[in-house]
């Protein structure tokens, strides 16, 4: 969920520097080949202050280099999870102890220099 989440973040992102609402978003994610629940649930809050999760940043850190470590010693490495929760660890990082993804989108907006709300 949590690599779904900030793939969705990040491609918002640059649909949003191009111009693209969240709708033309939406029906673009929900159309494409990595088609996920992700969208539909975090798209519509993007800038608001309707919470989409209540797990800290840190959980999702964790939960990910468990599932990373595990997944190693099986020898299938992820390497998608890996960055996603170098990411997360970043946003953490840069936020309040107890932040979520939901936290997570102003750092976003600011590396992307934009605000989802004007």
């Amino acid at each position: 969920a949590a690599c779904n989440r900030l793939s969705t973040y990040e491609c918002a992102a640059i649909g949003f520097k191009n111009g693209l609402g969240v709708a033309e978003m939406a029906l673009v994610f929900n159309k494409s080949s990595s088609a996920n629940s992700a969208p539909e649930r975090v798209l519509p809050h993007l800038g608001s202050a309707t919470p989409t999760t209540d797990r800290p940043l840190a959980t999702v850190v964790e939960e990910l280099r468990q599932v990373t470590r595990l997944a190693m010693q099986a020898g299938a490495p992820l390497i998608l999870a890996n960055l996603v929760a170098d990411a997360s660890q970043g946003f953490a990082n840069q936020l309040a102890e107890g932040a979520t993804f939901d936290d997570a989108v102003a750092c976003l907006e600011a590396a992307a220099g934009i605000r989802f709300v004007p």
